[in-house]
């Protein structure tokens, strides 16, 4: 019996997440999502749009506001950090992704969905 769960437990492990479950990005497999992209959400109740260009610059804007710009870059073990100036403290986040919507770990069980969607998409 003991053999016998074992060997249950090693075949779960062993199987591919289920469909739909968002899974964790490869440094490469995140830049590609996002280099040249857009991603569109709400973080807390606000709405924002932020394109990501090949250079490491990034445009940040919330709804109704001016945007802002800073830099980024994706770790190897796949994390999201940036930094904003002035502040020149950088900010990491784990991101999973489901198809073309990442989910941003803001901790505290908090999580933001957002999609992507192609090239510079900044305009509401």
């Amino acid at each position: 019996m003991t053999r016998l769960i074992a060997l249950l437990a090693a075949l779960l492990l062993a199987m591919p997440a289920a469909a739909g479950e968002p899974q964790t990005m490869t440094q490469n497999e995140f830049r590609t999502l996002i280099e040249g992209n857009t991603i569109v959400g709400e973080w807390s109740g606000t709405p924002y749009r932020q394109f990501f260009d090949e250079g490491a610059r990034t445009t940040y804007q919330e709804k109704g506001k001016a945007e802002t710009y800073g830099t980024w870059r994706i770790t190897e073990d796949g994390k999201y950090c940036s930094v904003w100036p002035p502040n020149p403290q950088e900010a990491c986040y784990n991101v999973k992704r489901d198809e073309d919507t990442l989910f941003w770990d803001a901790g505290g069980g908090k999580t933001y969905p957002s999609d992507v969607v192609p090239g510079k998409q900044m305009a509401w």
